[in-house]
């Protein structure tokens, strides 16, 4: 980020170009976001208001100020006739480049070489609809939000299933709970039509699959890391291929080699790397995401979200005598 920084500081548009679409397919939201004025400004590629709106959708994921800010403005300049075009655009830049798409789990879950999300997306624009919904069930499930906005869609216009607001107006709640603009808008168009029947049956069955929102699978990954670093605490953590496996699972500090003469599959960790460090720091962003979630959104979005409760975990890990790792 810093060499495209620099270049763009130095006025080397096209060179800069080239190293923040990579940054932003890679999911850098800043990137996401040089990206998205460059193509608004014309700086080292040819101006188009539909691709600057498209990144500035996946850049302002998580409803960061100023990332909104921009999204909001370049929504002010689309025209009527426009708006559905470059709303498509915008929905297939986050299937392929919003947070939960990229992540490692959702990408290492192949089948007949295709990812499970690029398997559902196919089903359905073959009009698979029935398939799709199975598949995107699945993946929405482990909190994937594209999945979740095509569930809410599906079952708002009764794609391989019977047309159901409640339903669709549920997931739509998770699909947006990252606070995504893109996702917030397609539930406010859902939330014009529901009556105080549905919203009723919206929040029953938002009970039902809250597990599959940001706030329990939070919970939960803390709650899985935290009891595989007590079982690893008895010998080195930092050599303790389960915990490192764990904490690797969607971070850039570790990638899984194959060694052809073993057939077996190692996990590397890039020199200056400390998994315990990398444990901690995701532990403090997931705690953090949690408490931002409680202060403001789940005050204001229905629903009662299932979390796991951290004193029925039994011992702290992370109260542990560490000496065993020194």
């Amino acid at each position: 980020m810093a060499e495209a920084d620099s270049l763009f500081s130095s006025g080397h548009y096209n060179r800069a170009f080239d190293d923040y679409i990579k940054l932003a397919k890679s999911g850098d939201k800043l990137a996401q976001y040089r990206v998205s004025t460059m193509y608004a400004d014309g700086l080292g590629v040819e101006t188009s208001l539909s691709l600057a709106y498209a990144w500035a959708s996946v850049a302002s994921e998580f409803g960061t100020e100023f990332l909104v800010s921009h999204w909001q403005q370049l929504d002010k300049l689309i025209h009527g006739n426009d708006r559905n075009r470059i709303n498509q655009l915008s929905l297939n830049y986050f299937r392929l480049y919003n947070s939960t798409a990229l992540s490692v789990e959702r990408q290492s879950i192949k089948k007949i070489e295709t990812s499970m999300i690029d398997q559902a997306y196919h089903s359905l624009k073959r009009g698979k609809h029935r398939k799709a919904l199975r598949e995107y069930h699945e993946l929405a499930e482990t909190g994937e939000k594209y999945s979740q906005y095509q569930l809410s869609r599906m079952y708002k216009e009764g794609l391989g299933t019977q047309p159901d607001l409640p339903k669709a107006y549920s997931w739509a709640v998770l699909a947006a709970d990252l606070k995504s603009p893109l996702m917030l808008m397609h539930l406010e168009r859902i939330d014009a039509e529901m009556t105080d029947e549905g919203m009723l049956a919206a929040q029953e069955h938002l009970k039902t699959i809250s597990g599959s929102g940001i706030v329990s699978l939070a919970k939960e990954r803390i709650a899985r890391l935290r009891n595989i670093r007590f079982r690893c605490s008895k010998t080195s953590r930092s050599r303790c291929g389960e915990y490192i496996k764990a904490v690797c699972g969607d971070i850039p500090e570790c990638f899984i080699a194959f060694n052809e003469d073993s057939n077996i599959e190692i996990i590397l960790v890039r020199p200056g790397t400390s998994i315990e460090e990398s444990y901690l720091a995701q532990r403090q962003i997931m705690q953090g995401l949690i408490r931002d979630y409680e202060q403001t959104a789940e005050q204001v979005i229905l629903g009662e979200f299932r979390v796991l409760d951290e004193d029925e975990q039994g011992i702290d890990p992370d109260s542990t005598d560490d000496r065993s790792n020194q």
